[in-house]
């Protein structure tokens, strides 16, 4: 007992006599660091019109805040913050010594410390220090010692500030700013009288007065808050009166966790920027991007039947690059289908949905949008052996236009295109256009790249397609607007520049095709989901084994991806792009161009329409029944015109390989075109390439093929000649046994 009693008579002789010996000290060093606002303020994620997306906790007293300035906190706060806590505040110089006295007098007639005396800046010391909850006369010298140097180097207003902002008020909360949004959901500077001394009332035990758990013991004490204004002279009597009458009403508890999977992804490339509290302003469209979190639920039920437990989709505006919508899964919780997984990011087979810059590439060296390439069985050579690739119904089309060999998807003219390229070259196109996945080497891919033989992300084929729709410019994808540290100042997201991954002309003749149903039907039939009362491109994609199904394209406004499938990896059924991902795509369309214009795809200067044969790709003559109007790039037009009899293109038009039938005066060429260029593929050894020749003739005809005056051959139906590909311009001429002939000009560089 007299230990204790030699205990509490000492504690303030103590600390005067510390407190002269110290009384040169200067602040302590670390006190600039322990009371920056960015060490208290949370990192605020929202949307692009403020609405708070998730907010997660400082990373250094693991609790949410944000920090406000004092004049943008109520009157009503601060007057009850002195009247509860410390009502001499302007008058001591950081250390009360009245406080101390009433204290040292508490204490004796307690026989215990059950008063520290403490005034507003010995408790912004014990918080910055991390002193709560800690009790001994050492500590409380130091506090008396470290307040009264911090009222040396700080007016009272920025200790008021310090203090609000840095204390606790329950619920993983510190600092008014926080407070007053979680439970009454206002800024500061609204709170009313209520509301004010009910946060101040909190202060003294945040966990007991807690007004979820404990609201009858907070409105005890924020009545005896409001007293002790009332006994200070801080209100009158009308205004406690009304405040003891009026309670505050408390918001329920409230921590959005919107656009998980995007938050997740911003979060982490805030840490690789050493960014860990403030603000970021998103770009995402929190109505669209719940709206078609709604689409993507909705459609499990339908999936489910297609063994499809997932799915993720992308929205992007096409001018700004900015990322209106990112949905990563079906749902973040549901671990039965490992819903975290970001399905935007993660890295899957995307089918077909290469092919348009596989054309774009081919366009660009001399292909046409009306060339004809034929669909038939071909074998190409590759590291591993021989591989021959099929369509995916499985079938063989012909002679068809490099636009319906787009439009309809088809497998084999694309890899056609591809090896005519070379495989090095397709890849250099595709890292151009931001497919940054694609590390590996050629040979690792072979020509099956033009089919999906290669992994990339939702966002990676959401990016490139709208650099399509943005007339060839890539742009890197914008998912902030604007950030700021917990300080106020503005941080800047590395971003790559833009640049120009195809011509305009090239952009507008992708965007024509893969809008276009005609050429589609083949492939897809006369009326899919992809038919829209405004123009879209869109591209599907399906992995060969099943695992991934995408649907890519854009309006003139805005781009959209969809992908579906399971993160385990497991094979769904029998899907198509238009039966797995199209529906989804189809209403994540519509709702993100609510609003909008659709307008038409507008061609640049520099593009020419021509009226075309749809078999020969050529010219369309006089005679010509069965033509239409195609897009050329100026310069490479064609110049040649068709001649095509009526059952000729009576086959076409069928579907029937027009060597199946009977035509009397025809004799032609079919492939290669007249004026076709070939380039030599440096990956693999020029013996073994050969150029394909096709003559339509008739089917008891006898063909002769000539290359520069030789004959190389002779053969009857189907009439197919395979010649070496030697540098060099060559003439090569189809010769029957009734004397019928033609003639084409290549050249083989």
């Amino acid at each position: 007992m007299i230990k204790k009693i030699v205990t509490i008579i000492t504690l303030p002789l103590c600390s005067i006599f510390c407190g002269a010996l110290f009384f040169s000290h200067t602040l302590s060093r670390d006190f600039e660091v322990l009371l920056k606002p960015e060490r208290y303020s949370s990192l605020i994620i929202t949307d692009r019109n403020g609405k708070v997306l998730r907010e997660t906790p400082s990373s250094y007293v693991k609790t949410r805040g944000k920090w406000v300035k004092i004049n943008e906190i109520s009157r009503n706060f601060i007057d009850a913050l002195i009247a509860e806590e410390d009502h001499r505040f302007f008058k001591h110089p950081g250390v009360d010594p009245f406080s101390m006295a009433r204290a040292f007098l508490d204490n004796v007639s307690s026989m215990k410390i059950v008063s520290g005396g403490s005034t507003i800046t010995m408790q912004v010391v014990k918080m910055a220090k991390g002193w709560e909850g800690r009790k001994g006369i050492d500590k409380k010298i130091f506090e008396m010692i470290e307040a009264i140097f911090l009222e040396r180097k700080l007016d009272k207003n920025q200790i008021l500030e310090i203090y609000a902002n840095i204390a606790g008020f329950g619920n993983l909360t510190r600092g008014v700013g926080s407070a007053s949004w979680l439970y009454f959901r206002k800024p500061p500077m609204h709170l009313t009288l209520s509301e004010a001394s009910s946060l101040v009332a909190m202060l003294k035990a945040p966990t007991a007065l807690s007004p979820y758990k404990h609201p009858e013991r907070l409105e005890k004490r924020r009545k005896w808050v409001l007293k002790r204004m009332l006994e200070l002279g801080k209100i009158d009597r009308q205004r406690f009166e009304y405040a003891v009458n009026n309670p505050p009403v408390y918001m329920p508890p409230s921590h959005p966790f919107l656009a998980p999977h995007l938050v997740d992804e911003i979060i982490e490339r805030a840490g690789r920027e050493k960014f860990n509290t403030g603000k970021i302003v998103t770009t995402i469209d929190s109505s669209l991007q719940e709206e078609i979190q709604g689409i993507l639920k909705n459609s499990a039920n339908e999936l489910k039947r297609l063994d499809i437990t997932n799915a993720a989709c992308v929205v992007m505006d096409n001018k700004t690059g900015e990322v209106l919508s990112y949905v990563g899964s079906t749902s973040y919780f549901d671990e039965e289908n490992e819903g975290m997984n970001d399905g935007v990011m993660a890295k899957r087979s995307p089918g077909s949905a290469l092919k348009p810059f596989i054309y774009a590439e081919g366009f660009a060296n001399g292909l046409r949008p009306s060339d004809i390439i034929i669909d038939e069985e071909t074998f190409f050579e590759t590291p591993s052996g021989i591989y021959r690739p099929m369509n995916y119904d499985g079938r063989f089309h012909g002679p068809v236009t490099a636009r319906v060999a787009l439009a309809s998807s088809y497998n084999i003219p694309a890899m056609k295109v591809a090896w005519f390229l070379s495989v090095n070259h397709v890849l250099e196109t595709l890292r151009k256009a931001g497919f940054e996945s694609l590390k590996k080497n050629p040979e690792h891919y072979g020509v099956a790249i033009a089919i999906g033989d290669g992994e990339v992300s939702l966002f990676e084929l959401v990016s490139a397609y709208s650099a399509i729709a943005r007339g060839g410019v890539w742009r890197e994808p914008i998912m902030v607007k604007k950030a700021v540290d917990g300080s106020g100042k503005e941080i800047h997201f590395y971003r790559k520049k833009d640049r120009i991954v195809m011509t305009p002309q090239i952009s507008f003749m992708l965007a024509d095709i893969l809008s276009d149903p005609v050429a589609r039907t083949p492939g897809f039939g006369m009326r899919t989901v992809f038919d829209f009362p405004y123009p879209v491109a869109v591209k599907t994609g399906t992995s060969n084994d099943y695992r991934d199904n995408f649907a890519i394209g854009f309006s003139s406004e805005v781009t959209v991806g969809v992908w579906v499938g399971n993160f385990s990896g497991k094979p769904m059924g029998n899907v198509s792009g238009i039966t797995g991902a199209g529906p989804i795509f189809r209403k994540v369309m519509n709702a993100a161009m609510r609003g909008r214009r659709g307008s038409e795809f507008k061609p640049p200067h520099g593009i020419v329409q021509k009226r075309v044969c749809a078999i020969t790709g050529k010219l369309a003559g006089k005679k010509c029944s069965h033509s239409y109007l195609e897009n050329f790039i100026e310069g490479n037009e064609p110049h040649e015109y068709c001649n095509c009899p009526a059952e000729y293109e009576e086959a076409f038009l069928h579907g029937q390989d027009i060597t199946d039938r009977k035509i009397d005066e025809v004799l032609e060429i079919i492939t290669p075109s007249d004026g076709s260029q070939f380039i030599i593929n440096p990956d693999i050894d020029v013996k073994l390439q050969k150029i394909k020749v096709r003559v339509g003739a008739r089917k008891d005809d006898m063909v002769k093929l000539y290359m520069d005056g030789e004959i190389v051959g002779e053969t009857g139906f189907p009439f197919l000649f395979y010649i070496p590909a030697r540098e060099g311009k060559h003439f090569i001429e189809a010769e029957g046994r009734w004397g019928r002939s033609s003639k084409v000009e290549m050249d083989i560089q």
